[in-house]
């Protein structure tokens, strides 16, 4: 450095030394990245280091003939005057404001500065760090936002305003960017459940990471999608961002990504190493000319800084090392003296040293990558920039090395979570549809055949309900590990949504294609059999799976998935727990069942649906002692419709659930009605699905129906099924229990017919026994039907529980209940089901009779 002096009358060390030391002081500044600079109070350069001349292109005696203002663009002179007036008095840390190079290209940096000697004169310190490269982070952070295929939005903390969308999310939310930006969710009205939003908010907030968590969003038009959201809270730039990523699983073609924010720890590092910077810089603007004062101050700036700094002769053996290099790789100042620089490079990195040090000898710098080890034998990828120098008196190279393992972990994870799910680490649906695109190329370009294989889990939301997402996550996990164990090579599995997973089998025979799908299915199924150990409970899990085959059953992805997911609906609609291949009539019965289900859901937006009424009667005195609500359906072009002929659509649909809550609502109603109208003991008998049973709001459903009629709970009868009281579940019979204290009276319908158990009978406190009208029609025919009504009727007395038989349509079968100890009866010798009014009719005929 010319312009370093050192005073040597003030030293007894010789002068060699002396020239090496500030030979050394010279490198040093000369090395490091950032620019520095000495400035005379009157404002013109008097030094500046090689990194200000490759900065900003120009030479050093261009520069000593600028002021420092000249530096800054004409624009903002001024206040960079006025803020370097301000530092110096210690108002102000630092100056944001741009320097311009020789070409005119503005260089975004952030200045210090501080007051000092230099030559023996007032001098001023400038040290400017270059802020383009966070800048270039930053539009490689904006460039994945903006082109990732899911949608993705950054909201502002506090605010909770959008800060920044993707193209992904205005497309298929359907808004403008001018429409979305400096918003809230809620100005939009983009979740309809708000509460379960503000709580996942509250999570990212609080600093949790969320993922896979399903969420209804609404687009501008109205539409509602099933999103899968994951998201974390970010930090840029001193401010806090919540960063959400959306899996549009309406149509299943979500693909999920969770971005990481690795740039903020690389500003920390480098925030880090400026309060370091400045605060031995303080020590140096106080130190003298003298040897010892600037021997001093280099030695604080070599250990000061937060990147490992080593001085190593060109045999590569350690001269000297700074402090963090210690802290980074374990080991000593000493040992590093015993040490070489094989020692810190890995066996497969060693190879290249001898290049780079031939380099550095030849060029006088060099800048590479390389991959280190420490005292511990961790692995690790630094940055290394290295110069040449003489120390101690002989040639050797400075190098600073730094760590850049969080940045490329970073740069990683975002590559990985764009195509992967990180639940269970399969191919997410984006790399699964891929995968399947790429098969069906090579096998139409070899003739050769292909299965898609659908695997969807059975019930799985009620493993979630039952035990927590967190238990629901980890059989998740473990099942995939099952899938992946059986997967044949060559295979794909990847997981689509929620519990649903997709299995490509290519390069099959196309005579052998449907056997070795079959046998795939029958190995997957048989390793889910096993039970699943999870935090010390031990679940089963059972799938259904679909299959399609390439080329028979469709010629491209979209047409084999379809066919391969009605395939699965198939299966399931079969009981679960087993696989089905694509067959064209299935395609028949899925328009059925479609047309079905949307003439229902129409049905109820229309009130096309009614009740009629079938009495009930006291057999030993024929008073009516109740009705049983039964369900029609008015169904345009067809007529009057009895349920049997929709109930199971409704069941799969889940349209069961508005419609049952409909029939309550409505019969507990007419119910309330008759009983004010002068039939005060008459009891509602209504239906209950075992569907109803399984989505956990049938408590609520009852008991607004009881409270919108004002119908007594003991004007209430509720009818089960065999196969709802057999599940022998703690909700069931809580349940049950429940509404037996309300004083709401429990039948068990068709009572004979499935698998009867007398335990339940007592455990569930039923009432009364229904006898199914098979039994009741052949009493008289049929010695079978006779002894199992009388057992009935025996084992009912001896429980103390009441009997009823439907189906009654002669005087014979009357007679011979009444004789065998039956309590009551209903069917068509009595009346046939009938609408409100006609009833009520029936009824005030009756109280007529009997006046008379």
């Amino acid at each position: 450095m010319e312009a370093l002096t050192i005073d040597l009358a003030e030293s007894e060390r010789p002068e060699q030394a002396l020239r090496e030391l500030a030979a050394n002081f010279q490198t040093f500044f000369e090395t490091v990245g950032d620019i520095i600079l000495v400035v005379a109070p009157a404002g013109h350069i008097l030094y500046a280091n090689q990194a200000c001349q490759r900065i900003l292109g120009y030479s050093r005696a261009e520069l000593s003939q600028l002021q420092v203002l000249d530096l800054h663009p004409p624009e903002v002179r001024a206040e960079a005057r006025d803020i370097f007036a301000a530092m110096l008095r210690g108002e102000r840390q630092l100056c944001p404001l741009p320097l311009i190079a020789k070409d005119g290209a503005l260089v975004p940096v952030e200045t210090r500065v501080w007051p000092g000697r230099w030559n023996g004169t007032d001098c001023i310190y400038s040290l400017i760090k270059n802020l383009s490269a966070e800048q270039e982070a930053k539009q490689r952070f904006e460039r994945l936002f903006h082109h990732n295929p899911a949608p993705m939005a950054l909201t502002s903390l506090p605010e909770r305003r959008f800060a920044d969308v993707n193209q992904a999310f205005l497309e298929r939310l359907g808004y403008r960017r001018e429409e979305v930006l400096g918003q809230r969710a809620a100005d939009l009205d983009l979740f309809p459940d708000r509460a379960r939003q503000q709580r996942l908010v509250q999570q990212l907030i609080a600093g949790e990471r969320i993922s896979n968590e399903e969420l209804k969003v609404r687009c501008k038009d109205g539409a509602l999608l099933d999103g899968l959201f994951s998201g974390e809270l970010i930090r840029s730039q001193g401010r806090a961002y919540l960063l959400t990523v959306m899996l549009d699983i309406t149509e299943r073609t979500r693909a999920e990504q969770k971005l990481r924010d690795s740039e903020q720890r690389y500003r920390a590092l480098s925030a880090d190493l400026e309060r370091q910077v400045q605060a031995r810089t303080a020590e140096i603007r106080a130190a003298s000319a003298a040897l010892q004062a600037s021997e001093e101050q280099y030695r604080m700036l070599f250990n000061s800084a937060a990147d490992p700094i080593f001085i190593i002769d060109l045999q590569g053996r350690f001269l000297a090392v700074n402090d963090q290099a210690c802290r980074h790789y374990g080991w000593s100042h000493a040992d590093f003296l015993a040490r070489h620089l094989r020692d810190l490079d890995t066996p497969e990195d060693s190879i290249n040293a001898p290049a780079r040090i031939a380099q550095l000898a030849q060029q006088g710098q060099a800048q590479f990558q390389a991959e280190h080890r420490d005292a511990h034998g961790r692995r690790f990828p630094v940055d290394a920039r290295a110069t040449k120098i003489h120390y101690g008196g002989v040639p050797a190279m400075l190098a600073i090395c730094r760590d850049i393992s969080e940045q490329i972990k970073a740069q990683e994870r975002i590559a990985f979570l764009a195509y992967h799910d990180p639940l269970t680490g399969l191919p997410n649906r984006v790399l699964g549809r891929d995968q399947l695109a790429q098969a069906l190329v090579a096998a139409a370009d070899r003739q050769r055949g292909l299965a898609v294989l659908l695997l969807d889990l059975d019930r799985f939301r009620h493993v979630n309900d039952a035990h927590g997402q967190a238990i629901g996550d980890a059989l998740l996990q473990a099942v995939a590990e099952r899938l992946r164990r059986q997967l044949p090579s060559p295979g794909h599995l990847s997981r689509l949504a929620g519990d649903e997973f997709l299995i490509v089998l290519p390069d099959l025979a196309p005579a052998q294609a449907e056997a070795e799908a079959i046998g795939v299915c029958e190995r997957l199924l048989q390793a889910l059999s096993a039970p699943f150990d999870l935090a010390g409970r031990s679940l089963s899990a059972t799938a259904s799976l679909g299959v399609a085959l390439y080329p028979q059953h469709g010629a491209d992805a979209e047409a084999l998935l379809l066919n391969a997911s009605i395939a699965l609906r198939e299966a399931e609609r079969s009981g679960r727990n087993r696989f089905r291949c694509f067959e064209a009539q299935m395609n028949a019965a899925l328009m059925r069942f479609v047309q079905t289900r949307e003439a229902l859901a129409l049905a109820l937006q229309q009130q096309a649906f009614e009740l009629h009424y079938q009495p009930q009667l006291d057999l030993r005195t024929g008073a009516v002692i109740g009705v049983e609500a039964l369900l029609r359906w008015q169904r345009p072009g067809v007529g009057l419709v009895l349920p049997d002929a929709f109930i199971d659509v409704a069941e799969d649909s889940g349209l069961i659930e508005p419609i049952g809550a409909w029939v309550l609502e409505q019969a507990c109603r007419q119910a309330a009605a008759w009983r004010a109208a002068g039939w005060p003991s008459l009891v509602m008998s209504v239906n209950l699905s075992a569907v109803q049973f399984q989505h956990g709001q049938l408590v609520e459903t009852v008991a607004a129906a009881l409270a919108n009629s004002g119908l007594a709970p003991q004007g209430l009868e509720l009818e089960l099924t065999e196969s709802i009281v057999l599940q022998e579940d703690a909700a069931l019979r809580e349940t049950l229990a429940q509404w037996k204290c309300q004083g709401i009276g429990l039948a068990i319908d068709d009572f004979g017919t499935g698998y009867a158990s007398f335990a339940y009978l007592k455990r569930f406190h039923i009432d009364r026994l229904k006898i199914d009208r098979s039994f009741v029609s052949d009493l008289q025919s049929d010695d079978g039907s006779r002894a199992i009504v009388a057992a009935i009727i025996q084992m009912a007395r001896s429980l103390g529980l009441r009997i009823i038989a439907e189906g009654v349509e002669t005087l014979a079968i009357a007679a011979q209940l009444q004789g065998m100890g039956c309590d009551a009866v209903q069917g068509y010798l009595y009346a046939r089901p009938m609408p409100a009014p006609e009833l009520e009719r029936w009824l005030q005929a009756r109280d007529n009779t009997a006046q008379a």
